[in-house]
């Protein structure tokens, strides 16, 4: 009876009908090729398949892990170790059955290649349907950190924003994205509340008014209504827990230039008039919002003040 022939040493698969046999030698061949740039498309699949026809599963993971792990591989350019990583997490996951070694390969195809799309997106499918939100979101919080600046790598935060969120138990993390993300975008309400909401738990005052300062400062202006609510929380933060009132003016002298009625803001200039050193700004401010409201008498007296 004659003998069907092994595949040679080294060599790829050529055809779907030969046993698979040796795999350890025929991977060795393939990175052979594929560090040459000669080895086609369809080549990994065509192994894959062979393993399943020829029921040599277990052989084809053996010889992937030790192809891993020799000095062969790491010999190739990164783009290359990727690939050969990435096919190993496809059929550790797709053939093999084993998840925890698929993530394993692929998380070592982006360490080779962070721009490897398929080895993203393949890690990423299986972390969202294994339920692992934290790994997912440091998934996405690690893609935005090589994205070009702008909308991409707002989108990446984003959605690691949504993965520490619904993960819990990540709460740094979670801070460190919205901050990333007010850096990029300062007129982003969502992550500005949610850091507000942090900060104040953890009784961060200073971060948090460095938190609002930023957002009255955001280009182009935040709306009118968005930006007197944030002005009004500064002026509570320095006047009643930072105890340093002389903050507090910047944002009286603003709300009152747009609403010379705001009741808040003549109540904190009110406060202000008896502060050596911005007792005259605050007069000046409140003098203004008087002469626009018609109420003279009180103009000459705040004008006697800030000349006093």
């Amino acid at each position: 009876m004659q003998r069907e022939p092994r595949p040679r040493a080294g060599a790829p698969i050529t055809q779907c009908d030969t046993r698979l046999e040796r795999e350890e030698e025929i991977l060795d061949g393939l990175l052979t090729l594929l560090a040459r740039g000669q080895l086609p498309d369809d080549t990994w699949q065509r192994l894959h398949e062979a393993a399943v026809r020829d029921g040599r599963l277990a052989e084809l993971a053996f010889a992937y892990s030790a192809v891993a792990q020799g000095g062969k591989l790491r010999q190739l350019p990164p783009p290359a170790a990727a690939e050969v990583h990435y096919q190993a997490g496809l059929f550790f996951a797709d053939v093999f059955g084993d998840v925890q070694g698929a993530t394993s390969y692929l998380e070592k195809a982006l360490a080779f290649s962070p721009s490897h799309l398929a080895a993203f997106d393949k890690l990423a499918t299986m972390l969202s349907r294994a339920g692992d939100e934290r790994r997912l979101g440091e998934l996405y919080q690690e893609a935005a950190g090589r994205a070009a600046r702008g909308s991409e790598q707002l989108a990446l935060l984003s959605r690691a924003a949504d993965c520490f969120e619904h993960g819990g138990g990540a709460e740094e993390r979670l801070v460190e994205v919205y901050q990333q993300i007010m850096k990029l975008d300062p007129r982003d309400e969502r992550a500005r509340r949610a850091l507000e909401t942090r900060y104040l738990k953890a009784n961060r005052l200073r971060d948090l008014a460095r938190l609002l300062e930023q957002a009255v400062a955001a280009e182009p202006p935040l709306p009118f209504e968005q930006e007197r609510s944030i002005r009004g929380r500064l002026i509570d933060l320095y006047a009643t827990q930072l105890h340093e009132p002389e903050k507090c003016l910047p944002h009286v002298e603003a709300l009152l230039a747009v609403e010379p009625h705001n009741s808040d803001a003549h109540r904190v200039a009110g406060k202000l008039l008896v502060v050596k050193g911005i007792a005259a700004r605050a007069a000046a401010a409140l003098a203004t919002a008087q002469e626009r409201l018609g109420n003279d008498a009180e103009v000459v007296r705040l004008l006697t003040i800030e000349l006093e």
